[in-house]
Order: structure tokens, then C-alpha cells, then sequence
């Protein structure tokens, strides 16, 4: 998933993280925070020194709308992938549950 063109996969890399607790490692996201830094760092080489605050305003709504888009953003969907699995696992253990037969607990 490309996130901004001055971003190598390396930097995703470097800036994912769990999406929660019981994902244990495979579901990531990343850290908005760390990679809007990467970014902001990336871009003000490439512009004027004294057109940093649009660097960072630059970096800033590349991660606001790539990153934590509410409809297609690169954590919003893990989140929601998260929040579906772990739906998922707990029907599933209340449906476990219901159709044991009694007396075989």
C-alpha cells in the first residue's frame, strides 16, 4: 500500500504496529503519529527551508486521509478487519457453548 511517494516499504515497516491486543502480530497498522514525523521529515527536503509549515501540512493530510480515512484509510480498515474478527471468534465461542450437548462439558 503506498501511503505517499517519498515513503520506501522500509518506513511502513519501520512504523507498524499491532492493532490491538489479541492480533498477536497479524493484523498491523501503522503508527500515524511516526510516519506523518518520517514524512514531514522526507518532504522538507524537498521543499524551501521556509516553506516547512507547508511540509508539515503536507504530511499531516497525506496521513489524515491515507492513513486514517474513515472510509478506506490504511488503520481504519485493519481496525474494522479487527473488530470483525474478533466478533467472529466470540460467536463462535458462544455458539460452541449453546450446542454442547449438557453433561459433556
Amino acid at each position: 500500500e503506498v501511503i505517499h511517494s517519498c515513503l520506501t516499504e522500509q518506513d511502513l515497516e519501520d512504523c507498524k504496529m499491532r492493532v490491538d491486543r489479541w492480533s498477536e502480530g497479524w493484523l498491523l497498522m501503522v503508527d500515524e503519529k511516526k510516519l506523518q514525523q518520517r514524512l514531514y521529515t522526507r518532504l522538507s527536503m524537498l521543499y524551501p527551508a521556509d516553506q516547512a509549515e507547508l511540509a508539515f501540512v503536507t504530511a499531516q493530510g497525506c496521513v489524515r486521509r491515507r492513513v486514517l480515512g474513515a472510509y478506506d484509510g490504511f488503520n481504519s480498515v485493519r481496525r474494522c478487519r479487527s473488530a470483525r474478527e474478533h466478533l467472529l471468534c466470540g460467536l463462535q465461542d458462544v455458539l460452541e457453548h449453546v450446542l454442547t450437548p449438557l453433561g459433556r462439558e
